[in-house]
This record gives C-alpha cells, sequence and structure tokens, in this order.
C-alpha cells in the first residue's frame, strides 16, 4: 500500500506541467539624455526572468549587459 501512494505521488507530481511565466520588466526611468561631453548615468532594471541589453551605438556602454531575475543598477 505504502509503495501504491508513493508511486502515484510520484505520477502526480511529475504530470504536472507549470506554465511559463510572463516575462515582466520595469525600468526606472523613461527615457535618459546625455551631454556631447559624454558623462554617465544608471538605471534599475527589475525583472522575473533573466536579461540582456545591447544597444547599437558604438558611443554607449552598459554595464552590466545581461542579469538575473530581480532587480540590478546599470550604467
Amino acid at each position: 500500500m505504502i509503495s501504491m501512494v508513493c508511486a502515484l505521488a510520484a505520477l502526480v507530481s511529475c504530470g504536472k506541467n507549470e506554465p511559463a511565466p510572463q516575462p515582466e520588466v520595469v525600468l526606472s526611468v523613461n527615457a535618459i539624455s546625455f551631454a556631447n561631453t559624454g558623462e554617465t548615468k544608471f538605471f534599475h532594471i527589475k525583472s522575473n526572468l533573466d536579461w540582456t541589453i545591447s544597444s547599437s551605438e558604438s558611443w554607449l556602454t552598459l554595464t552590466p549587459q545581461s542579469g538575473q531575475a530581480g532587480t540590478i543598477k546599470v550604467m
């Protein structure tokens, strides 16, 4: 009887497929402006999933370029 309950518990626990979470990303700013003399600014990314960020502009460097779920400061 105990082995039957354990087998049933294993089947039930393996049978559920949890749906993937919906991606959620929140930025701490809507826009950032830079002077033409160059400067460093930062913003925060809050996400429930791992993320990556990039720029097509050679003058813009983002650090870090990826992160895990949670909130992180990007420069």
